[in-house]
């Protein structure tokens, strides 16, 4: 890593699938940035829909902007490790293809780094966004933080939440150390990623709102749940996250079988996935995410949750409209699952 003092270059990649109206905003976002000593490689998974074309048009006017496309399909997980193998700065930013970055905030990030150079990776907080720029929520700002390697770091990532991904700056000297992203994990793998990163590696958190997390159809988690390796690929994740919290970390959080914490997490998931698929309209699947929970921890039986979704989805037109009001559905959400439901490429990627 570089000596204290010296501002480092930043590497910013974009893994991107089929996002042609939106990539455009994401660029601009870094072509706007205080800090100018960056550059931008953009990694497209065999997009149809003139995303190459987009990212052509920014390459032409910036040698700073490269772009890769992948001669087929890799699924989201394949194409980060694939943006990872080839970022060359010292410092990589997983920039989302939808996601916004404010104007100032590589610039406070190099000059971190400055300072504190043999820290792991940062952070900040993030607002949401539609898909027209319009807020939809200011974000949550915290008080910023140094995080100590282990079970402190840890600990700060399981129980208060993993930061917006779009706004992590790593070393890249910690990615060659620990490895890339697990490729089973096919959706939301930062979590794991960024969790085993903390075992080693202290990691800061600025705690202001420096990015823009964009909410439409297309990233909506609820898609998640359209796929049948969904729950068994989260239980999966949530186990080795809570692994790496030491043994004594995980007794002061009253976890004393990891196997089975695991699964309780995955029926409280099965829980949130029936009440999602009620609001897409997906009976079937309500039914089935019910059926899932009671399976992986009986105790769902006893869960509000349970009961509120079970009685609205006896009245399907009823249910389905409560369910999408309470968690914001809209029509353009609802049209593009029904899209991609029988998609299992589209799928692959619209989860992060």
């Amino acid at each position: 890593m570089s000596k204290r003092g010296f501002v480092p270059h930043i590497s910013v990649v974009i893994p991107t699938f089929n996002l042609a109206h939106l990539i455009g905003r994401t660029i601009e976002s870094l072509l706007a940035q205080q800090f100018q000593d960056w550059d931008l490689l953009v990694v497209d998974d065999a997009s149809s829909d003139g995303t190459v074309d987009v990212v052509r048009g920014y390459c032409c006017h910036d040698g700073r902007i490269r772009l890769v496309v992948n001669e087929r399909n890799l699924g989201l997980t394949c194409n980060w490790n694939r943006c990872l193998e080839m970022a060359s700065g010292p410092l990589v930013e997983i920039l989302q293809s939808d996601d916004l970055i404010d104007a100032d905030y590589l610039a406070r990030v190099s000059q971190f780094y400055s300072d504190h150079p043999l820290v792991g990776f940062v952070a900040a907080s993030c607002r949401y966004i539609g898909p027209d720029d319009d807020l939809i929520h200011p974000g949550h700002p915290k008080p910023p933080r140094l995080y100590k390697a282990g079970d402190e770091a840890v600990t700060a990532l399981l129980t208060g939440g993993w930061p917006h991904v779009s706004s992590i700056v790593v070393r890249r000297e910690c990615y060659e150390e620990l490895g890339k992203f697990d490729e089973r994990i096919w959706h939301g793998p930062d979590g794991e990623m960024f969790t085993r990163l903390a075992t080693q590696y202290d990691f800061y958190h600025f705690g202001d709102v420096h990015t823009s997390f964009r909410r439409h159809g297309g990233n909506m988690g609820v898609l998640n749940y359209l796929r049948d390796d969904y729950l068994s690929t989260d239980i999966y994740k949530k186990r080795a996250c809570w692994s790496y919290l030491s043994p004594e970390g995980r007794r002061r959080l009253g976890i004393e079988d990891l196997d089975r914490y695991a699964t309780r997490l995955g029926a409280v998931t099965a829980l949130t996935g029936a009440a999602a698929m009620l609001a897409y309209g997906r009976s079937d699947l309500t039914h089935h995410y019910l059926g899932q929970a009671v399976r992986l921890d009986r105790r769902s039986l006893r869960a509000v949750k349970f009961w509120q979704v079970g009685l609205l989805s006896l009245l399907p037109f009823a249910g389905q409209w409560v369910m999408r009001s309470r968690l914001g559905v809209r029509e353009v959400d609802q049209k593009l699952a029904t899209k991609v439901r029988g998609s299992l490429q589209d799928l692959r990627h619209r989860t992060r």
